[in-house]
């Protein structure tokens, strides 16, 4: 079994996105990668999510679902593998100066793949969780 890790990853995002009053459509693409000496992870994924707005005011806390396409790779505890397939996601956070033409995205995204990783017959489910800081403009 894969111990639950945590750690300091880096990456990149590209988003765009058209928003309503309440409502914001984000595509995004983007990655992730970290790990230590002797483990690390990546997960790099395109996807199409919605997102409800809260409020109408320049601080909105926001929640949203989408669905995508992903690969993750795992190096840990002797599980070596990658694979791609559909993720589904899910987002929230708070966008900051909405009034503006430049904003502020500070969110947490959970990327649940809708595969399993295989070494070797050992099947894993391997989720990620991801902070983001977006600037908008």
């Amino acid at each position: 079994t894969l111990k639950p890790a945590s750690g300091m990853g880096y990456g990149f995002n590209l988003k765009a996105l058209y928003e309503m009053d309440y409502l914001r459509v984000d595509f995004y693409l983007g990655g992730v990668a970290g790990g230590g000496s002797d483990s690390n992870m990546g997960i790099f994924s395109t996807d199409l999510s919605v997102n409800w707005l809260f409020s109408l005011t320049n601080f909105s806390p926001y929640a949203g679902a989408g669905v995508g396409f992903g690969s993750i790779y795992v190096k840990a505890d002797g599980f070596d593998a990658v694979k791609g397939g559909p993720i589904l996601t899910m987002n929230g956070g708070v966008e900051m100066f909405r009034l503006y033409s430049t904003r502020l995205i500070v969110g947490v995204r959970a990327i649940l793949p809708l595969f399993q990783l295989s070494d070797g017959g050992d099947d894993r489910w391997v989720p990620g969780l991801l902070t983001e800081v977006s600037f908008v403009w």
